[in-house]
């Protein structure tokens, strides 16, 4: 929508000036502006950092646990162990809480230097999709030698808050760092990449798993498979938005797989999701909450 028009002045000199704020402050060099709108704003796990630790701090029932992927994962699987909390429930204890907090940071930090790859390895794709040719890197405001120093830091800073933990989730760190590295370039070569993110987004839950347990169940595994569903299911809306884009310059995706299926598709894969949770939630006995949380989910689709 376009301003109305005011009472006419003298010409004045055009302003390009964006609206000041975190995502788009003009930047000389890498500022911090910069780093905020190349590593975060577009990154939802960041964005709601804080309205997801609120969550996590609320989540002490079992109904509410079993709503909230990756970091309170193992909430289902201590439940089988006679307790009634789990990863997040312990939060009042300190242990608990500083797993939580590890999770919570580790996640936001990890997505974010993603974020930085994913478009580090675009870049020269990313200018001619409509979508995403403002991104910073694509632009030109953000170098890319500024760009993998960037995800160097929020990766290091990762590992530095993965090492207050146990020895099995520090090895688990590595296997994760090397999906988060990985998965950009697979749009070169691999026809489901969204797949690999599904397995890159949601490696935190077994993570959470070996933090809680120093061991990863198979119900771990579980529920990584649930991520994978739900990440190709909602990657490849974004991916239809890109598609006459991404056929143009080569690039694989979902979208392009599931050609006029793709709505098909990404219903059958919301639908294994929810599936997937509701056989694990009802058969470590979660109830109302659950099936409430659920339906609320499926109502959204």
């Amino acid at each position: 929508m376009q301003p109305l028009e005011a009472v006419p002045r003298a010409p004045q000199p055009e302003s390009r000036t964006p609206p000041l704020s975190a995502c788009s402050l003009p930047p000389t060099a890498l500022t911090v502006a910069q780093a905020v709108d190349l590593a975060l704003c577009r990154n939802p796990a960041t964005r709601s950092a804080w309205a997801f630790a609120r969550a996590q701090a609320a989540s002490l029932g079992e109904a509410e646990s079993a709503w909230l992927p990756q970091v309170n994962v193992s909430a289902a699987d201590n439940h089988t162990q006679g307790s009634s909390t789990g990863l997040i429930a312990s939060a009042s204890q300190q242990e608990g809480r500083n797993a939580v907090a590890i999770f919570v940071v580790g996640t936001a930090l990890m997505r974010s230097a993603g974020c930085v790859m994913n478009d580090f390895a675009d870049r020269n794709f990313d200018r001619h999709v409509e979508r995403t040719r403002e991104r910073p890197l694509a632009a030109g405001r953000v170098s890319a030698r500024e760009a993998l120093i960037l995800a160097g830091i929020l990766a290091l800073l990762a590992f530095l808050l993965v090492l207050q933990l146990n020895r099995l989730t520090v090895k688990l760190s590595f296997v994760a760092l090397a999906l988060a590295v990985i998965y950009p370039f697979l749009k070169r070569v691999f026809w489901l990449p969204q797949a690999w993110l599904g397995v890159a987004f949601g490696f935190g839950i077994p993570m959470a798993f070996a933090a809680h347990q120093n061991t990863v169940v198979p119900l771990a595994w579980v529920l990584l498979l649930a991520n994978i569903f739900w990440a190709i299911a909602y990657d490849t809306e974004y991916a239809m938005v890109d598609r006459d884009d991404d056929l143009k310059i080569g690039i694989r995706t979902s979208a392009i797989t599931f050609g006029r299926f793709d709505v098909t598709a990404i219903m059958a894969l919301y639908m294994a999701y929810l599936v997937i949770w509701a056989c694990v939630g009802f058969g470590q006995g979660l109830g109302p909450g659950l099936a409430a949380g659920l339906l609320a989910a499926a109502g959204q689709r």
